[in-house]
């Protein structure tokens, strides 16, 4: 119990030692707060990445196809959805560590062709979509087919096996 008037002599040792676990105890406070900051920005990354490609996954494709459509009257806006073919003879023939190689590479072939404001999810599975933002028509016919038609055929290595996906 504290009592007004008293006064108790305390050693230069203990006021010291008292003075460093409150700093010690607040830098450690100071950590625990950064590192919880840092795990709540990997969680949001996690929710919004595709883990095998690190490209964007099909919950952040529609959020920034929300943002985009806001600017609708201002800008066009292209979508552009891709289905690899015969990507399941991949798996079921090679085996599933092959088929993750081929959309990896795949993924990494369609963002040599991605400008600025692009933005290329994998959408699940074989399943990719690019989004692209114009400042005036978008036309993505003849342009769209020579940019995004390079990494079609792209050729998989895989234990001297070499399968062609079209």
């Amino acid at each position: 119990m504290l009592l007004l008037g008293t006064q108790v002599h305390l050693s230069t040792l203990a006021v010291s030692l008292a003075g460093v676990t409150l700093l010690a105890a607040a830098a450690r406070s100071q950590l625990a707060f950064r590192r919880l900051a840092a795990m709540a920005h990997q969680r949001k990354l996690s929710a919004a990445t595709d883990e095998l490609t690190g490209l964007a996954n099909r919950r952040a494709l529609y959020a920034e196809g929300q943002e985009r459509l806001r600017d609708l009257p201002i800008r066009s806006h292209a979508l552009l959805m891709l289905d690899l073919d015969k990507f399941k003879e991949v798996n079921d023939s090679l085996g599933h560590r092959a088929g993750d190689r081929l959309l990896v590479s795949v993924s990494s072939r369609l963002r040599e062709h991605l400008s600025g404001s692009d933005v290329l999810a994998r959408l699940g599975g074989d399943e990719f979509a690019a989004g692209r933002t114009c400042s005036r028509y978008c036309s993505l016919t003849p342009a769209a087919t020579r940019q995004w038609s390079s990494p079609r055929r792209c050729a998989l290595h895989w234990t001297g096996r070499s399968p062609l996906m079209t």
